[in-house]
C-alpha cells in the first residue's frame, strides 16, 4: 500500500534544480535506511507526485517505559547515520514519527522546505519547532531536526514540554526567546545520541 501526495510545481517555492536535488536525495536515503519508508517521487508537467510506502501505525501509548527508551535511543542513532547524507527532515514531530510495533518510522518528506499554501508563503515547520537559527534565516537545518527530537521525545515518554499559546511562543522565539534545558547554541552541537543520553535518558526512573 502507497501513501500519496500531489503537490504543483508552482507552490514550491525553491528553485526547480534544488527540488530535483531534494527528490533525489529522498529516494536515495529512503532505500538506503530502514527507519524511513520506500518513496518514490515522480513529476509530471506541473504536478509533483509523492509516493510513500504505508506504514501502519500502533498505539506507542501502550508500550512500556523501558521500551519508550530504547525506541528513542535507536531513533537517535539512525537520526544521526543521516548525517551522511547531509539529510534534513524539517518537521520532526508526532505527526511524522510512526510506531509500527517494532521501530520509529519516520515519514513525510517534503520536497521543498519553503512552500505556498493557501495562498501564504510558509516554511514547512511551526516557529515555535525551528532553531532560532532557521527562524532567522526562513529554512530549515539538522538544529531544528534536533530540537524536533527532543520535543517528540518528552512527549513520548510522558513528560512533554507545555506551550499554552503558541502564538505567543512564536512572538517570543522570532524575538530570541529559549526553551531548552541548556543554552541553544551548546544544544545543538550535540549528536542526536548525546541529546538522548544527557536530557530524556536521564529522566529514566522518573517517569
Amino acid at each position: 500500500m502507497v501513501k500519496t501526495k500531489q503537490y504543483h510545481l508552482s507552490n514550491l517555492l525553491d528553485t526547480y534544480e534544488h527540488i530535483i536535488a531534494r527528490c533525489t536525495l529522498i529516494e536515495e536515503v529512503s532505500q538506503a535506511v530502514n527507519f524511513i519508508p520506500n518513496t518514490r517521487i515522480i513529476i509530471k508537467d506541473d504536478v509533483l507526485f509523492y509516493e510513500q510506502e504505508f506504514v501502519q501505525k500502533k498505539n506507542s501509548r501502550l508500550i512500556s517505559i523501558d521500551k519508550k527508551y530504547q525506541l528513542l535511543n535507536e531513533f537517535a542513532s539512525n537520526l544521526d547515520s543521516l548525517q551522511s547524507f547531509n539529510f534534513v527532515h524539517g518537521d520532526i514531530n508526532s505527526s511524522n514519527v510512526l510506531y509500527n510495533g517494532k521501530i520509529l518510522y519516520l515519514i513525510d518528506l517534503e520536497p521543498s522546505f519553503r512552500q505556498r499554501k493557501f495562498g501564504k508563503k510558509i516554511v514547512t515547520s511551526a516557529v515555535p519547532l525551528r532553531s532560532l537559527s532557521d527562524i532567522k534565516n526562513k529554512n530549515l537545518s539538522v538544529e531544528t531536526d534536533k530540537i524536533g527530537y527532543y520535543l517528540y521525545g518528552m512527549r513520548l515518554i510522558g513528560k512533554p514540554l507545555q506551550f499554552p499559546n503558541k502564538r505567543e511562543l512564536s512572538r517570543q522565539r522570532k524575538q530570541g526567546m529559549e526553551f531548552l534545558p541548556i543554552q541553544e547554541r551548546l544544544f545543538l552541537q550535540l549528536s542526536f545520541k548525546e541529546i538522548f543520553e544527557k536530557f530524556i535518558k536521564s529522566l529514566q526512573g522518573y517517569c
